[in-house]
């Protein structure tokens, strides 16, 4: 895997990673409305937090299938969806590793190619 495709799959993960996290942000006051109110708790809730992991994860899902955009290593669009879908649903500690992952990548193809 080269650096350019190993960069051209972080852009648009992050690309869906922000479209997804907007939704979220859209949904959040639902939660705050009737019978889901009681249901997910306050903010820091476990069941709150799980909620906007799903809603993210499936803003993820739909947007990787509506841009039909193919994934290298996933040939079949609905392998590539779900884990487009589980990627964006990481939040920032996700993107820390995958920064830090990137990062000592190209170090190390750096210092292949001196």
């Amino acid at each position: 895997m080269t650096l350019e495709i190993l960069m051209s799959l972080v852009t648009y993960l992050a690309i869906l990673s922000i479209a997804a996290e907007r939704g979220v942000e859209i949904i959040k006051p639902i939660y705050d409305v009737g019978p889901f109110a009681k249901k997910l708790g306050d903010i820091s809730s476990p069941r709150r937090k799980t909620m906007n992991h799903f809603v993210a994860f499936l803003g993820g899902f739909s947007l990787h299938l509506l841009s039909q955009t193919a994934i290298p290593f996933f040939p079949n669009p609905m392998d590539a969806a779900i884990m487009m879908g589980l990627l964006v649903s990481g939040g920032s500690g996700f993107w820390h590793d995958i920064l830090s992952l990137l990062k000592n990548f190209s170090q190390g193809t750096n210092t292949l190619n001196k």
